[in-house]
């Protein structure tokens, strides 16, 4: 019983502690989940899907979980929120084992071996931290850098293809006779670090209101205790698709660009609201990477994003467009992704190009759609060579976009407002 009484105890530290991280976001379905879930499992309840189902998600009694991906999704992105955090001081891991719906603490690797004792390896900053811990998600983040690299490189060193038709469409024709120069806006995210007493950086987080060195500095300044922890480790990742986007994206905004010596790229966690009112911005990234750029963005826009970036919501019908995709070693299931375009005049006079989605697959599909002729002349024939906004479902199977098709398309006014019909 002290055993027991004892892992209780631990896995409640472990609950408390993310709770305050912030990690989990401020998605109201994954705290619930995650609430529920350390109640069950600290009270030794076998849970099935359907009770986590009515209890967590609200469905109802007859709800057929073999059909509805409510929960499995949900439960995917709390899994890989659990996974990318380190480890604990006594180096566990809280873990949400596959298939199952119960908390576990899991010894990290190796821990064992060095018998819980073994000395942090040097940062380069000259901290003690577990990089470790970090290494798998540090070498992803590097992965899609990677790729965006060989984007920015295609952007600055191409060759401006004037020949280019599909510059002369309406999509991209407006940057071409702007008279501002272009940004390449690419939607990231920043993440800070948190020491203890003894100098070691023992956690990496992702705060959604915190999302640039200024904020963190802020932050600091107006709070105390353990913000005063928090240290800038110059942290940066971008989503998985960012790297294919650009490639598809960055030469033909070079195409378009009227000055291409002064085309430029910047990150959301680096942009500053001055660049908005000096260039044409062409936006790439996840609608909840857009960071400053949500609100001008979307000002006139006939949808509004979720706060998680995971939905968009028609404002005429109330309609919501959630994406329930998840990671393809999950299952095997055609699920629904969202990707959003728009074109639109700026608030000083210039052009704002959105290429967007809910998550990976959709702004994969949205870079082929405004990279594809075909594609851009299908929008020009419904909504003209104006401003306009389109979102498109996106299907989904395993690692591959299925199929696509647009769910609403419309003209937006000369100022960027939706069009009244």
């Amino acid at each position: 019983m002290q055993d027991d009484a004892e892992w209780k105890a631990r896995l409640q530290a472990h609950a408390d502690r993310i709770r305050v991280s912030g990690v989990l976001g401020k998605s109201a379905q994954i705290n619930r989940l995650f609430d529920f879930l350390v109640q069950r499992s600290l009270a030794g309840v076998a849970t099935k899907e359907i009770e986590v189902a009515q209890e967590v998600f609200g469905l109802p009694v007859d709800a057929n979980v073999a059909l509805d991906a409510t929960v499995r999704a949900n439960v995917h992105r709390l899994r890989k929120k659990l996974e990318d955090l380190p480890p604990s001081d006594e180096l566990e891991q809280l873990v949400l084992p596959r298939g199952e719906y119960r908390l576990i603490l899991v010894p990290q690797a190796g821990a064992q071996e060095q018998g819980g004792n073994a000395p942090p390896a040097q940062s380069p900053f000259g901290m003690a931290t577990p990089w470790a811990a970090s290494l798998r998600r540090i070498l992803l983040v590097a992965a899609a850098l990677g790729l965006v690299v060989l984007g920015s490189i295609w952007l600055w060193f191409a060759d401006a293809d004037r020949s280019d038709r599909r510059i002369q469409t309406g999509f991209w024709k407006s940057l071409t006779s702007a008279s501002f120069p272009t940004l390449l806006v690419c939607g990231d995210y920043y993440m800070f670090g948190e020491f203890d007493q003894r100098g070691v950086v023992k956690r990496l987080i992702r705060d959604p209101d915190i999302n640039a060195r200024g904020a963190l500095d802020l932050d600091k300044m107006r709070g105390g205790g353990e913000s005063k922890q928090f240290v800038d480790l110059d942290y940066h990742y971008l989503p998985e698709a960012m790297g294919p986007a650009l490639v598809m994206v960055a030469p033909i905004v070079r195409a378009a660009s009227n000055d291409p010596e002064r085309l430029s790229s910047v990150g959301t966690s680096r942009f500053t609201t001055d660049m908005l009112s000096r260039n044409n911005i062409v936006y790439v990234g996840l609608l909840s990477g857009m960071g400053v750029l949500r609100d001008p963005l979307f000002e006139g826009s006939g949808f509004v994003v979720s706060a998680d970036g995971d939905a968009i919501v028609d404002r005429a019908t109330g309609r919501r467009f959630q994406s329930d995709w998840a990671d393809p070693a999950e299952d095997r299931l055609l699920r629904h992704d969202y990707a959003y375009i728009a074109s639109r005049p700026g608030p000083f006079g210039n052009r704002l190009l959105i290429i967007s989605g809910t998550r990976d697959p959709a702004l994969k599909e949205a870079a082929q759609i405004v990279s594809s002729r075909a594609k851009l002349d299908q929008l020009a024939q419904q909504v003209g060579n104006g401003a306009f906004e389109a979102l498109y479902e996106v299907r989904t199977f395993g690692p591959s976009n299925y199929t696509s098709r647009p769910v609403i398309v419309r003209p937006l006014s000369a100022k960027g407002r939706t069009k009244r019909r």
